[in-house]
């Protein structure tokens, strides 16, 4: 990942801090007795997370591309920005502190015996202010096995399915490691790319979750006008406790002119969108 990001994101690179020994480990999780799986404990002997002072957690105008600097990439969707940071240590248990005080029920169905204090958050969106209770998404470890989470905010109906599980019940390494690697192979294949998370707003360009290749992602060109269509799933507003589960898929669609063309024998330099109809398949 270090490759990619000096390569195409070197400002991003600038934000990592360096990796923690194991004394700073076992000093910073000594007060809330948090023993964390080998694979989580090797993330942050290789790095310390994301600097706090680079990357704000809160929303803030004035810092401008900062506010997207997500190792862990973001989407937009609707009113629906994540950016997801790499949390330091520190950041990780007071986020923790915090969502076992918003949250009394665990957001996860019976059936997957998934609990809020087996969960150990190391990303987040940036939406966590006062004003709201939780981050809009939260990526968390299983504490007991190593397997990767989405959660969501909404602590009236919790939501969040797994990710990466376990492959087996011996291998307590988990679903981290798999889950890192697909990450950095996306980035390198380019089926990952930097691009505007937000429309229209230069300063949110960062990694993109929304695929620009592979079976997600389709891509025509016709008149000089260039389709581009992608689709993720959003874990953190998906649920899947029977007889209510439901999963929720976010959609982009983009259009780029290309090049002029004629109509009617006149040079047309741009083209407006007039209808549409849409196959999900």
């Amino acid at each position: 990942m270090r490759a990619w990001l000096e390569e195409n994101d070197p400002s991003m690179l600038d934000t990592l801090r360096r990796g923690m020994s194991r004394q700073e480990l076992d000093e910073s999780l000594a007060s809330d007795d948090i023993s964390l799986p080998a694979c989580v404990r090797a993330m942050y002997r290789v790095c310390g997370g994301q600097d706090d002072e680079k990357v704000p957690l809160e929303f803030k105008r004035s810092m401008g591309t900062s506010n997207w600097m997500g190792l862990f990439g973001g989407y937009s969707f609707y009113d629906k920005p994540v950016s997801l940071r790499f949390l330091t240590i520190p950041r990780a248990i007071a986020l923790r502190r915090h969502i076992l005080q918003q949250c009394p029920s665990p957001p996860f169905p019976p059936g997957e015996s998934l609990t809020l204090q087996d969960q150990f958050p190391f990303a987040c969106s940036f939406q966590w202010l006062q004003q709201v209770e939780l981050p809009s998404r939260t990526v968390c470890v299983r504490v007991s096995t190593g397997d990767v989470c989405s959660v969501g905010n909404e602590v009236s109906r919790p939501r969040g399915v797994a990710l990466h599980q376990q492959a087996t019940a011996s291998q307590h390494a988990g679903g981290l490691v798999p889950w890192l690697e697909a990450f950095v192979e996306r980035l390198c294949s380019g089926y990952y790319r930097k691009s505007r998370l937000v429309k229209d707003l230069d300063q949110s360009v960062s990694i993109s979750l929304f695929p620009r290749a592979g079976e997600f992602s389709c891509e025509s060109v016709t008149r000089g006008v260039r389709v581009r269509a992608s689709s993720i799933f959003v874990p953190e507003m998906s649920f899947t406790a029977e007889p209510h589960s439901f999963y929720f898929f976010a959609y982009s669609i983009r259009f780029q002119m290309l090049e002029s063309i004629t109509e009617g024998g006149k040079e047309v330099l741009s083209c407006q969108l007039v209808s549409r109809h849409f196959a999900f398949t």
